[in-house]
Order: structure tokens, then sequence, then C-alpha cells
């Protein structure tokens, strides 16, 4: 049995060895190239480990450096930029001074530190005209306002001036005007005419009419806002 296998294997080596074709006879000269280079591929590389143990021996041990270490990353930025480059570009960098103040050197202002205070200077009083104005009065009647006319009475002191008005000062009930009291006002004092003043209280009583529908219609308006709300 072993020599029918050693048989059926030369069988098959020569059957590769025809498959192939005939063998590449030597071309001379090509042996000793072919050596010439394999010595000098033979020499790089005994001459490469040596390079690399060089190059290693430089180096600090691998316990020393980790990856992310600092020291490995200004190694791989040394060697990525030439120093020449690095000299030249660090030149011309301007120099910017950089000033650093804390907040203990910045002057402290407080409400207490700063004073504030107000002055006022001396009072001018004015005696303006009267005339018919366009507001709508609460109680009716013509509209009473200032004019633009006035004359100059007196100049005085804010203290003196608070002081003389304290004695006479009057109050909300004796500043209100009824409205016969600026009828009399407007006919006698200041010369308008019965129709001019009837005019003026016409205008004055739509205005305030069409305030009161105003509010009306608020009221109701609300009341069907909310309604529409609560069947929401």
């Amino acid at each position: 049995m072993i020599h029918e296998m050693m048989g059926r294997n030369r069988l098959q080596h020569r059957k590769l060895a025809l498959s192939c074709g005939p063998a590449v006879k030597p071309v001379p000269g090509e042996d000793a190239k072919s050596t010439a280079s394999g010595d000098f591929m033979q020499k790089r590389v005994a001459e490469s480990p040596r390079e690399e143990e060089h190059e290693d021996s430089a180096l600090p041990a691998p316990s020393s450096i980790t990856q992310n270490s600092p020291q490995r990353r200004r190694r791989l930025r040394s060697q990525s930029v030439p120093y020449e480059w690095r000299e030249a570009s660090a030149e011309a960098l301007p120099v910017v001074p950089v000033l650093k103040r804390s907040l203990s050197d910045l002057p402290k202002k407080t409400a207490a530190s700063t004073k504030r205070s107000v002055s006022f200077d001396q009072i001018e009083v004015r005696e303006y005209s009267l005339t018919l104005g366009d507001h709508v009065p609460a109680s009716g009647g013509p509209p009473l306002s200032l004019g633009w006319d006035y004359d100059a009475k007196e100049t005085t002191a804010v203290e003196k001036y608070e002081f003389a008005k304290e004695s006479h000062r009057r109050t909300d009930r004796q500043l209100y005007l009824k409205s016969s009291t600026r009828r009399n006002i407007l006919s006698f004092c200041c010369g308008f005419d019965e129709e001019e003043i009837q005019k003026a209280e016409m205008v004055a009583k739509g205005v305030r009419k069409n305030r009161k529908m105003a509010r009306r219609l608020y009221v109701v308006e609300s009341a069907g806002r909310k309604l529409k709300w609560f069947a929401s």
C-alpha cells in the first residue's frame, strides 16, 4: 500500500510539471546579480534593527511614557514641526501684553458711598387765562380749562412759597367747580356768549354718551366671552 501511494504522488508531480511547461533556464550572470542584491538586502535588514535600537535607546522607557502622557504629546509635536520653523513662527507672532486686574483692584461703588441729592431753583408763579375746554366734565355743563396766555406774577424761593401756601392751601372740595359756576366764569369773566357755551356743552354731552355706551357694550362682550368659554 505504501509503494502504491508513493507511485501515485510521483505521477501527480509529473503531471504538474508538464502542465506548467518547460523549466526556465537560468541566464548566465543573473546568479551573480541575485546574490549581490540578496547580500545588499541582508545588509539593509541587518542595519535597520541597529538604527531602530539606536533611536529607541535615546527615548525613555515605555513604562515612563504612556499613550496620552504630556511627554509623548510634546515629543510628537517636536518631531512633526522642525525647530527652525518653530523659531520663525514664534518671531513672526506679535507680542501683545495682557493686563490682568483682579476684582479687588476695581473701584468699589456702593449705595452708601454715592450720595444723590435733588435741589430746586426758584419758583416762578404764572397766572393763566381761562377758556372753553374740550374735555368731558363729570357733572355736566360746559368744560373749563386753562388757555395759552399767561402773566408772570412773581418769583420766589421754594421754602418761602411752601410756607406761604401751607396757611391757605385749599382742599379737594374747595377745588371742585359746579356747572353753574363754570358757566358764570365763561360768560362774565372770559367773555363767551351763550351760543358758544351751549355748543361746547352739547359736544361734551355727546362724548359722555358714547363713553357710557362703550362701557355697557364692554360688559356685554365680556359676558359673552365668558359664556363661550364655559360652553367650550
